[in-house]
């Protein structure tokens, strides 16, 4: 018991680093209860993000505990729903405050990127409107949405191309990076249901999705990356050996995660390849071609390579 409960102090200590508005309610819960409804948020924003067994711990262990409850958490957790919480109408932040939350939340995956950047802009202004794809009626109801205005919408803050392939690529941290279609429809699904829960439909998605190859780059619009290699500091023109600036105008699907600095002395390298090349600098500079080789995205050379020898001289090491 006190290890299970040394691992949800744990959890609740990471939750007030995450959003500190949220950390105030548990307290609060725990201390001497919410009333229901704000009960309710905070639970399904625990049980969205998958804190189901905190959620579970700070329900029993309020004063204003009643069994039903059990049932309410156990309800959401069979429907989670993996969607972000409208931190607005929820908690009582104001925009800045969410903003900096959903900035030190942002994922890693180019989808996750995307989502981000929506809620940024959404934050921001870019507000769905009459003009751009969010309908409403009479009653300022969401009523649907203009598949050719949201695609549009979508295109004018973010880059993404379509390839030959039917592939979808975004340009994030400066370079293209493969989108699974999956995922993205995904991500604009959540970013539907958190305008207006529930009114998601199949319907909405092929009005949006059937337009986006239409309205997307595509191969014609850039020039291939034979000639770079992608470094975080700019492409490196392999005919010139200069670096010039990332250009989403090069297709490099890859970044290689160094800095490119042409003084560097790589003693450390030097040393070894002259160790397992036994001092032959015509060896040392076949396998440096080799490396470079590697490197780029073209096959012209036709050539494999295969390292052969004895044990424990330096195979494992060099790859």
């Amino acid at each position: 018991m006190e290890v299970k409960r040394f691992s949800l102090e744990n959890e609740r200590e990471g939750l007030d680093r995450q959003c500190p508005r949220l950390g105030s309610l548990i307290q609060e819960h725990l201390d001497t209860g919410l009333d229901s409804k704000t009960w309710e948020r905070v639970i399904r924003a625990l049980v969205n993000t998958g804190h189901i067994r905190f959620a579970k711990f700070i329900t029993r262990e309020s004063p204003a505990y009643k069994p039903k409850q059990n049932e309410f958490v156990d309800k959401l957790s069979m429907q989670r729903r993996n969607e972000r919480t409208r931190c607005i109408k929820d908690f009582g932040c104001d925009n800045a405050r969410v903003q900096c939350c959903r900035r030190r939340s942002a994922q890693s995956s180019p989808e996750d990127r995307i989502s981000f950047s929506i809620a940024q802009k959404e934050l921001m202004g870019l507000q769905y409107s009459e003009e751009s794809s969010y309908k409403e009626d009479k009653k300022k109801n969401f009523s649907g949405i203009n598949g050719n205005a949201f695609a549009r919408f979508l295109l004018e803050n973010y880059e993404i191309l379509r390839h030959d392939s039917g592939r979808y690529y975004a340009y994030l941290n400066n370079y293209w990076q493969a989108l699974d279609e999956m995922k993205l429809k995904k991500v604009l699904r959540n970013f539907f249901q958190c305008l207006e829960f529930d009114k998601w439909s199949l319907g909405l998605e092929k009005a949006y999705m059937g337009v986006l190859p239409y309205e997307c780059l595509d191969m014609s619009e850039v020039k291939s990356a034979t000639n770079y290699v992608c470094v975080r500091n700019g492409l490196l023109n392999l005919k010139t050996f200069n670096l010039v600036e990332h250009s989403q105008e090069v297709f490099c699907t890859v970044q290689i995660p160094v800095r490119y600095n042409p003084k560097a002395s790589c003693e450390k390298f030097r040393a070894f390849l002259s160790s397992v090349c036994c001092s032959d600098v015509e060896l040392e500079r076949l396998v440096q071609e080799m490396m470079g080789y590697c490197l780029c995205s073209h096959v012209k050379a036709q050539k494999m390579f295969l390292l052969t020898g004895a044990g424990s001289n330096g195979k494992s090491t060099f790859l």
